[in-house]
């Protein structure tokens, strides 16, 4: 043992090579942060602005460590100046050294079994202590106190040098310009060294009168260089993701005390509260002075928590994973959607009666069993699956279900822009998923309560949010309760994981309101779209308010009846209950000539049908299929409809039906038009294509009940 000491002290640096050996540590990069708040300590150097006579007491107050370090460098001195004189004294004559000899001699004696390694520990302890030296040609292979001198007087020498030459005794630098101080902390920390500026905002400039400290409060600014710690802009001190438990870490994690910014912090609180307590703050400092007292530093308490590696891997990835779950059904729920719309089943269930919400509503439906399904599934794996089994799990499986209420009226929206169902399922999958990477920007910033509302507006950010709430809750050891929906002191989160179900409500019915008013504005292939501003007209509220008090099936035929002279009137000099336009007959044809070839109206019928001016063209107005069509069809009266291939029949009933809308013109069933009235119009109206309505799952039986239904048969 001793002569491994021997050996190593003996390797130690001289006095001229142990400060560029100490530099050299503090420049290793990869423990600089264990050695930099003992270079702050050493070799720092603090700026300071303004000087005046109250900051000069305070740093003067703040630099007794370094008042210390001088004292420990006179004892340094002396010690090597006496130490040829005192280590013989310590182990010759010293008492201990005396009452060592006397129970090493006794112990040793007492035993008269001793083995062989214990006889030779008894040779090298009583060689040690001897008093007399050993001589110089000494070729005993024992260790004897004597020869700790030399390495002894060789640590102290470099003990010496370091304080000597490596240690700031004067670390606060006063600057009146604030400019020139900045820039020389700027070259200072471009070499190496470490610094920092410290600003007196609130002292006093041309008095050392301390009489009104106890009522003035010091503003004190202290900055470091933005590579020493953590920038603490938008909250980037702040782990990444939460954590329930503290910050252990000495390098990532604590920053400003391996900076040293925490001790020039507490020495400069601790010269001012020196001050204004009335203590001399120009004390000499010594090893046992008051105001050297040592600071200890302890995590603060916290609450218990789960220690679960395998909670932080599901935390991070559970959001996008249960996001993903469902993208197959959402696109699934698209195609089938637009499929029945491709195929002409959606309008032709129109035209047979069956309002926009039943259908709707008959998709969701359709869609809620289905995914309602997978939600207990997920619920199930969740709660009993380790990956939240402190949750409730009726409040796992509502989270669930809110997601469910948002994304299946997002399908039905992303439907209502398609009119073919493969096109449609592929956009709907990427739209889907696009809908998830603005909760990227939840990761990357400390967003607060409107930002986050304002993302949730997206149901795929909003159950990201949730599932990282109730992953937090989960590492509480708690998990997410009916009780603790609302927030907890534990995770202190301002949009808590209730926050993120009520924006799940609210999405889904954003969703389905723009699902109903985009579909009835929209340009499609079939339907009629409506004005943009529908919603303000007298005529939608007027059916409203029919179907609200169920007067559109029980209108009597005297209500049905109408007045040819109310309606937009018949071509000039045109008396016929027909007439259109073509190359053979002229625009504006004589009476004479014009009724000689159409039969004139019938007396005393009422109109059913009235045609003004229906014009219907294909290929940006390329193509007319129906030109200018006038024509009047009378209740009681069975009315034909004859022309070649490509007369326009077809596409004149479809205009009647509400299947495709009209370029130009207008018509009138019963007294309503076509454009503002079809809802109405088609509670009373059939119609039987030339396509195929049938569905491919349902017997002949099931579309018989189904469409006698819709009639109210």
């Amino acid at each position: 043992m001793f002569s491994q000491f021997t050996n190593a002290a003996k390797g130690l640096p001289r006095s001229n090579t142990a400060c560029s050996a100490i530099n050299a540590i503090f420049a290793v990069k990869e423990i600089r942060p264990w050695t930099l708040r003992l270079r702050t300590l050493m070799q720092g150097h603090i700026l300071y602005h303004p000087v005046t006579p109250l900051t000069q007491r305070i740093v003067r107050g703040a630099n007794l460590t370094a008042l210390m370090f001088e004292r420990l460098k006179n004892v340094s001195n002396a010690w090597v100046a006496m130490a040829d004189e005192v280590l013989p004294l310590i182990f010759v004559n010293s008492t201990l050294a005396r009452r060592l000899r006397a129970f090493i001699t006794v112990t040793c004696g007492l035993l008269p079994n001793r083995s062989a390694e214990v006889t030779e520990t008894c040779r090298r302890l009583e060689y040690f202590l001897q008093a007399d030296r050993p001589p110089p040609a000494n070729t005993t292979p024992y260790l004897h106190w004597s020869e700790l001198i030399e390495p002894i007087k060789a640590l102290s020498a470099a003990v010496d040098d370091v304080l000597s030459t490596c240690i700031n005794y004067d670390r606060f630098f006063g600057y009146a310009n604030a400019s020139l101080m900045e820039k020389t902390a700027q070259n200072l920390s471009a070499a190496g060294l470490p610094v920092m500026i410290l600003y007196f905002d609130a002292a006093p400039a041309t008095s050392a009168d301390l009489s009104d400290l106890n009522s003035t409060l010091l503003d004190i600014r202290l900055r470091l260089p933005f590579n020493v710690v953590d920038l603490t802009r938008n909250f980037k001190v702040l782990d990444k993701y939460w954590t329930p438990s503290s910050r252990p870490r000495v390098r990532d994690s604590m920053k400003y005390f391996t900076s040293g910014f925490i001790d020039v912090q507490e020495q400069l609180a601790r010269s001012y509260l020196t001050l204004i307590g009335g203590l001399d703050g120009d004390e000499d400092a010594n090893l046992y002075s008051n105001l050297l007292l040592p600071v200890e530093m302890k995590f603060v308490p916290g609450p218990c928590y789960q220690v679960d590696p395998m909670l932080p891997i599901f935390a991070s990835n559970l959001p996008m994973i249960v996001v993903i779950i469902w993208i197959c059904t959402a696109v699934f729920a698209v195609r089938a959607i637009v499929y029945e719309k491709e195929c002409r089943l959606k309008e032709f269930t129109k035209v047979m009666g069956m309002g926009n919400l039943v259908h709707w509503l008959n998709w969701w439906t359709v869609s809620a069993v289905l995914m309602g399904a997978s939600s207990l599934c997920a619920a199930l794996m969740l709660k009993f699956g380790g990956i939240n089994p402190n949750a409730d799990f009726f409040v796992l499986l509502g989270c669930l279900l809110a997601y469910l209420w948002a994304i299946i009226p997002q399908a039905f929206l992303v439907s209502v822009f398609y009119s073919k169902a493969n096109f449609a399922a592929v956009v709907s999958g990427l739209f889907y998923f696009i809908m998830f990477i603005p909760y990227a920007l939840v990761l990357i910033y400390e967003l607060d309560y409107i930002q986050l509302s304002a993302l949730s507006l997206f149901p795929q950010v909003a159950l990201a949010l949730a599932f990282t709430r109730l992953a937090d809750l989960e590492r509480t050891g708690i998990g997410a309760q009916w009780n603790n929906l609302w927030g907890t002191e534990l995770t202190n989160e301002s949009f808590t994981l209730g926050n993120c179900m009520v924006m799940l409500l609210v999405d889904g019915i954003l969703a389905f309101v723009c699902t109903l008013y985009l579909e009835a504005v929209l340009p499609s292939t079939y339907g009629v779209p409506q004005k943009w501003y529908f919603l303000f007209s007298p005529s939608f509220w007027k059916n409203v308010c029919r179907k609200c008090c169920c007067y559109a099936r029980n209108r009597t035929d005297e209500d049905r009846k109408v007045d040819v002279g109310e309606l937009p009137s018949s071509p000039p000099e045109s008396s016929s209950s027909m007439s259109f336009s073509s190359s053979f007959w002229p625009q504006h044809p004589s009476a004479q000539i014009y009724n000689q070839f159409h039969e004139p109206p019938p007396d005393k019928c009422s109109v059913g049908v009235s045609i003004r001016g229906l014009t219907k063209t294909y290929r940006r107005g390329k193509q007319t299929a129906v030109n200018n069509l006038w024509a009047d069809f009378y209740e009681g009266q069975i009315t034909s409809f004859l022309g070649h291939n490509g007369a326009g029949k077809t596409t004149t009933m479809s205009i009647l039906t509400g299947i495709y809308p009209a370029t130009s013109g207008d018509a009138y069933i019963c007294g309503r038009n076509i454009k503002t009235e079809m809802p109405a119009i088609r509670t009373f109206l059939g119609l039987c294509p030339q396509h195929n309505i049938l569905y491919d799952r349902m017997t002949v039986k099931e579309h018989l009940y189904f469409y006698g239904s819709i009639k109210g048969l």
